[in-house]
């Protein structure tokens, strides 16, 4: 989520290679991430399919 959170906006190659460093699956991640910030917030974090647009309002809910 640190990693994530330290853009406002992700084209999705960079997605894939950040969650590439930690062995991740990039669905798979996206999926868990917006399941953790829905429960934080009601929204999801990571909207969008060519860019991931971060949620400001649902990462301020799961920092807190």
């Amino acid at each position: 989520l640190q990693r994530v959170a330290e853009r406002h906006a992700w084209p999705r190659a960079d997605f894939e290679a950040l969650a590439g460093l930690f062995e991740l699956m990039p669905l798979g991640t996206i999926e868990r991430i917006n399941e953790a910030a829905i429960e934080a917030s009601g929204e999801p974090l990571l909207e969008g399919d060519d860019v991931l647009e971060i949620n400001t309002y649902a990462l301020e809910r799961m920092k807190a």
